[in-house]
């Protein structure tokens, strides 16, 4: 039995020891108090059974409650669990949260430094791109500086070839001189025999270098305005000077009707155009 069941069966007890008591006293005090008593009784009997029967009622009314108590205590204790778990979870998810801003922060940070890269990447290609246009530019013009520059080769060349032909020219032009200047020596010998003064015209001749051609260090022709309408002969010789200093000797080689050419045997000083030549130094 519960512990209310006994108080109220207690309470019972005590009350109907009192009323024993009361109704023996009402026994004692009259017959009218003994028939009242005994409905009174009876009445307390019926209240007492029907007390039992509420006590019954009210004891298994506990047991349900208490059993409802015991259960919605579980579930109290079960949801302590929970929230405990829910907060914990919570917990979790915040440091989970607080680890993925933290990551979305590293992720942002090494995003900005990628983006600098490309940005980096970007100015590089495009000074490599300058450059490469500058390079193509210039492989271009090397590659016309090259065509060009074998045009000039292909251009030497034949002046070359052509120099090489007048040098060809006048090696033999100087070896037919050189020919002639023998027989020349011979004749000028033969007649220094027979009392000939060679290189003297009958008069004096005074004439100008009109032109100087350097064939190489040893020969050079020089052409003098004078020639067989003056009376020049081939062998004649030429001192040449500019004012009063002396500057070389030349020996006539070849006659034309207004000019010749002798050639430079005993050269001091440089001669040049303009300078003067006589016969008569």
């Amino acid at each position: 039995m519960s512990p209310i069941g006994r108080v109220f069966v207690i309470v019972n007890l005590i009350l109907s020891v009192a009323f024993v008591a009361f109704a023996g006293n009402l026994l004692q005090n009259g017959e009218s108090y003994r028939n009242k008593f005994l409905a009174e009784q009876k009445k307390h009997q019926e209240d007492l059974k029907q007390k039992s029967d509420e006590i019954a009622k009210l004891q298994a009314s506990l047991q349900s409650k208490t059993s409802d108590y015991n259960g919605a205590h579980r579930q109290v204790l079960d949801l302590q669990n929970l929230t405990k778990q829910l907060q914990q979870e919570l917990k979790d998810q915040k440091d989970t949260n607080s680890q993925n801003v933290a990551t979305l922060k590293e992720i942002k940070s090494t995003l900005e430094v990628l983006q600098t890269d490309v940005d980096k990447a970007r100015e590089e290609n495009k000074s490599l791109r300058e450059k490469e246009a500058a390079a193509v530019k210039a492989q271009e013009e090397a590659e016309n500086a090259r065509l060009a520059l074998e045009e000039q080769v292909a251009s030497l060349k034949n002046e070359i070839a052509k120099l090489n032909d007048k040098i060809a020219t006048h090696e033999a032009t100087i070896a037919k001189l050189e020919d002639e200047k023998s027989n020349l020596d011979a004749l000028v010998a033969m007649a220094i025999a027979k009392g000939f003064k060679p290189g003297r015209p009958e008069k004096d001749l005074d004439a100008l270098v009109m032109a100087v051609n350097k064939l190489d260090q040893k020969n050079i022709l020089v052409t003098l305005s004078v020639g067989k309408d003056d009376g020049v002969s081939k062998g004649y010789t030429f001192d040449i000077y500019r004012g009063g200093a002396y500057k070389a000797r030349a020996q006539v080689i070849e006659v034309d009707n207004k000019s010749c050419v002798a050639r430079v045997v005993n050269a001091l000083r440089k001669v040049a155009k303009g300078d003067r030549a006589k016969t008569n130094l």
